[in-house]
């Protein structure tokens, strides 16, 4: 796990590539069969990217460093207390793309509402899936 042998990198160049241009024989996107089955309602293709508190902005640097604007991928990087979760969960929901989050957030997130004021309740967290 040493510095500069390109793990981010891989990372990226694998997301980009499962997210825009992984198809299977019948053109369809390999995202959308983690089921095995084609699903009823095709929605964009979307990762989940939970990373430690001291390198989540610089994921978001390095996307855009990597890809660029026009990659075809949207990546957004969800921060606590901004105010805004429950819509960015729902726009890349909707929008598909990455979504980076610290591990730390995303426990928050599935945590009870009275344990935390960002937590997303079963009804929310139902509604954006």
């Amino acid at each position: 796990h040493s510095m500069g042998l390109g793990k981010t990198l891989t990372v990226i160049a694998f997301l980009h590539t499962a997210l825009t241009r992984a198809k299977n024989a019948k053109g369809k996107d390999y995202v959308q069969f983690h089921t095995g089955r084609e699903p009823h309602a095709v929605r964009p293709s979307t990762a989940l990217i939970l990373v430690p508190k001291a390198v989540h902005t610089q994921w978001q640097s390095e996307f855009d460093r990597w890809l660029g604007a026009d990659s075809g991928v949207a990546v957004t990087a969800l921060s606590p207390g901004s105010g805004q979760v429950l819509p960015q969960l729902r726009r890349w929901r909707q929008d598909g793309g990455a979504l980076i989050v610290t591990h730390n957030h995303f426990l928050q997130l599935l945590s009870p509402p009275r344990a935390c004021k960002h937590a997303v309740s079963f009804t929310e967290a139902k509604a954006v899936a």
